[in-house]
């Protein structure tokens, strides 16, 4: 049987089952790029960089450069439809598995969120936070680009008002801007709590 590799956009080939991003080494720019091409619903330019973006400014301030990867595995695996998910796990669920989908992405996951300095996986209240907004961002994208009702069991969207979709170069440099401003902040924090901690 061939091994299944992914073979992102930046280059190199990974291992789906057992990667090692040495295979394929990810600077901020690859993944800003990579992610800018992978396309989501309504599929009309609207891609993973932007929701990245997106979910990022839903979170509470802590867990916002994680948002920003929480999709990073796009770049590696690319992006499933949701009928075909749901069909998926359809069948891994009948037979007692679970989301076969959430293993693929664990790995990547873990391995860039490492890369740039971050925990992954979230404790288990961040997941939850985590997970309240990803609903509030598919409802956003409901709202603003399929102009229609979001399921209800997304719960309501943001306030945000999402822009249209953008050039995939225009999306790739608004994920990395938004990226570096977030690690500064983080890095200011930082800096704050250990003068902190040395004036106590």
């Amino acid at each position: 049987m061939i091994a299944p590799t992914a073979r992102p956009a930046f280059g190199g080939a990974v291992s789906i089952l057992t990667p090692v991003l040495s295979d394929a080494p990810a600077t901020l720019r690859h993944l800003a790029n990579a992610l800018s091409q992978v396309s989501r619903p309504p599929f009309n330019g609207w891609c993973t960089a932007q929701r990245s973006v997106l979910l990022s400014r839903i979170v509470p301030q802590r867990l916002r450069l994680p948002a920003m990867l929480a999709h990073c595995a796009d770049a590696y695996l690319g992006y499933t439809p949701p009928a075909t998910r749901a069909a998926v796990l359809q069948l891994a669920f009948r037979s007692g598995g679970s989301d076969p989908f959430d293993a693929l992405a664990a790995p990547f996951l873990i391995i860039v969120s490492r890369r740039f300095g971050l925990d992954w996986p979230l404790s288990l209240d961040d997941q939850r936070i985590m997970a309240e907004a990803q609903g509030a961002a598919l409802a956003t994208e409901f709202r603003d680009l399929y102009h229609g009702e979001p399921p209800s069991d997304l719960g309501p969207p943001s306030t945000l008002k999402l822009t249209p979709a953008v050039h995939p170069a225009v999306a790739a440099e608004a994920f990395e801007l938004r990226f570096r401003q977030l690690q500064e902040i983080e890095a200011t924090r930082a800096r704050e709590a250990a003068r902190a901690r040395g004036a106590a």
